[in-house]
């Protein structure tokens, strides 16, 4: 069986006004679709985040299904979708049962968690003949809610601790459904079948690998910032991780991996490739390798200490991109440039250029406010970039740091567990 492991698509994404839709994540569709004929497939998995923000524009929900059933006619024969932290539970359910028309692809949407029914976390996926080739934990991103019980006065360590049980007791309870499943399959068909297992969450080791203009919005479930591996089942034979952005396996295990996003959610992932991963297995035996995805969109940063060097930079980049359109970020290291952003957006007046942002490094707003750079806007910023910013501007101590960031984190948290339940 052949499994192709891919994650964080976030269709929907763009910067700031900027279309990215058809020219970019419809190529990378259309390139997928012939790995997947070509390499026959017989598995695509999704590790979460298909769409950027939990109410995706409606183009954004039309290509996903698109390609929902462009899939169906490429031989591949199973499709398991997990929901992410950016997904709505109910956009991601809402289609189930839809598919089952389609006869020659079995489809499985996993958008959060049931605690009623765990059951529906575990798939089992049957060959051409009928028969069980492979059973997997769909397990989703896990919401706090249902992860341990808030304690008025609790420490973020004894938070962090809660979390971490909970997350293992899940993993725990999930997985066993699931060799349950496989004793059985043993004793019918009389064969061993390879457990996968899904997640989308950050493990122990992932902060050097998010990026600060990745999209990835820096949650940690209560006061635990990372999983360790100990959370997963140990007789997973492959573990398809979502949620960073770059695609590596971890401490050298190569069964255990992330997939990374299949385009640059922002400037700084343009010096890391994008791929996605193909599992061959053999009974429980698997052997994976990475297929680099090509980049659709021409990307560039642009840097320079003077408008002068900055304006020459964007004429090598527009003779580098030959015709086509490029898009930039452009940031300004040296002294500061009034109407940066104006001076840019001028000289761009007849080029095949696209502006997606700009920044003084060295600007900074009137006193009260945040540290910001000209051109930026909020929209390019997270919640945590602001508390940051803000912090560092009055000079908070390092100490006390860490504990206002984990109650900002809390309030995040269960803004958006309220307008999860309000959506759904």
């Amino acid at each position: 069986m052949k499994l192709l492991h891919t994650s964080d698509w976030h269709l929907g994404n763009q910067f700031g006004e900027t279309e990215r839709r058809n020219d970019e994540f419809g190529s990378v569709f259309d390139w997928m679709l012939e790995q997947i004929r070509s390499e026959h497939v017989d598995l695509l998995l999704i590790a979460g985040d298909v769409f950027d923000t939990r109410n995706p524009p409606i183009d954004a929900i039309r290509l996903f299904y698109n390609f929902i059933g462009k899939l169906t006619k490429t031989g591949c024969r199973h499709l398991v979708v997990i929901g992410g932290n950016h997904d709505s539970t109910g956009r991601i359910n809402a289609p189930t049962g839809f598919f089952d028309v389609y006869d020659k692809m079995d489809v499985h949407l996993i958008g959060g968690v049931d605690p009623e029914n765990l059951e529906r976390e575990v798939i089992v996926l049957s060959d051409e003949n009928g028969e069980p080739e492979s059973v997997v934990c769909a397990v989703p991103y896990v919401h706090e809610k249902f992860l341990r019980t808030v304690q008025p006065g609790e420490s973020q360590e004894e938070k962090a601790a809660k979390m971490r049980e909970g997350l293992k007791r899940h993993y725990d309870e999930v997985g066993a459904l699931a060799e349950t499943e496989r004793t059985r399959i043993m004793k019918e068909f009389g064969k061993e079948v390879p457990l996968i297992v899904t997640g989308h969450l950050f493990t122990r080791g992932s902060e050097k690998y998010r990026s600060a203009d990745d999209g990835v919005r820096d949650l940690p479930l209560g006061g635990l910032e990372s999983a360790g591996l100990d959370v997963f089942p140990e007789s997973a034979d492959y573990i398809a991780l979502g949620h960073i952005h770059r695609g590596y396996s971890i401490e050298n295990h190569e069964h255990i991996r992330y997939s990374g996003s299949i385009v640059p959610i922002g400037f700084d992932e343009l010096a890391y490739k994008k791929n996605v991963c193909l599992a061959e297995f053999d009974g429980r035996a698997v052997n994976v390798r990475e297929i680099e995805i090509p980049r659709f969109r021409l990307m560039k940063n642009i840097t320079g200490t003077t408008i002068q060097e900055i304006l020459s930079a964007l004429d090598t980049f527009e003779a580098e991109c030959d015709g086509r359109t490029g898009y930039f970020k452009v940031t300004n290291t040296g002294e500061y440039i009034p109407e940066l952003h104006q001076q840019v957006s001028r000289y761009l007046n007849g080029k095949k250029l696209v502006c997606c942002g700009t920044s003084n490094k060295n600007s900074r707003l009137s006193e009260g406010m945040i540290s910001v750079s000209e051109g930026e806007s909020l929209d390019e910023l997270t919640e945590m970039d602001v508390f940051n910013r803000r912090m560092e501007d009055k000079k908070v101590e390092e100490g006390r740091r860490q504990d206002l960031r984990n109650l900002l984190l809390e309030l995040i948290r269960e803004i958006d567990e309220e307008e999860t339940e309000k959506g759904e």
